[in-house]
């Protein structure tokens, strides 16, 4: 059965603008033991060929679900010394022209804190889920586990999809995850 490439999830640094408009308090970064337990929904990812129209039907809980990636976002202020470090990379009057980076120096830089990876890899794993790899740019994280842990975790089913004549697997809505992942990010 062929699965449409699931990239499950943009995860917490595209939620701090959601999160923000609705609190204008800076939240602590130990929310969850504040019992803040909701869920913050991730609109925007859902395949656009996962429509009712094609939807064959949920999968069944036990079905192995591998390489599955949780794709982060980066925060507005890294994003944006990110476009000028990409500028000064390419004039040749810049201190940095032509000083590239590594992966791993990119993450540094750029992605999310490691214990905020570490946070993250705690969650799959505590929700069930193997975490197979990491990317050393620390955006996204590759996991594996079953459609009923996904159910569980993201609050949304695994379904078949009827594609052009072919079966492939998606989410059949936008995901959640809990209010203390987002809240974790903020700086």
């Amino acid at each position: 059965m062929k699965v449409f490439r699931v990239v499950l999830v943009s995860l917490i640094f595209a939620s701090i603008a959601v999160m923000g408009a609705q609190s204008q308090q800076t939240p602590s970064r130990n929310a969850r033991s504040a019992g803040n337990e909701g869920f913050v929904t991730l609109r925007g990812n859902t395949h656009p060929l996962a429509r009712p129209e094609t939807d064959q039907g949920a999968a069944s809980d036990e079905l192995e679900v591998s390489r599955v990636l949780l794709v982060l976002k980066r925060a507005p202020d890294k994003a944006a010394t990110l476009s000028q470090l990409l500028i000064d990379l390419q004039t040749s009057t810049s201190t940095s022209y032509h000083r590239w980076l590594t992966p791993g120096e990119f993450g540094e830089r750029f992605g999310p804190s490691k214990s905020d990876v570490e946070a993250l890899k705690g969650w799959l794993g505590a929700s069930g889920f193997q975490v197979n790899h990491v990317s050393q740019g620390r955006m996204a994280i590759e996991f594996s586990g079953t459609a009923g842990m996904i159910r569980q975790a993201f609050h949304t089913e695994i379904h078949k999809f009827a594609v052009n004549g072919v079966e492939r697997l998606a989410n059949a809505s936008d995901p959640q995850i809990p209010n203390y992942l987002v809240l974790l990010c903020y700086k």
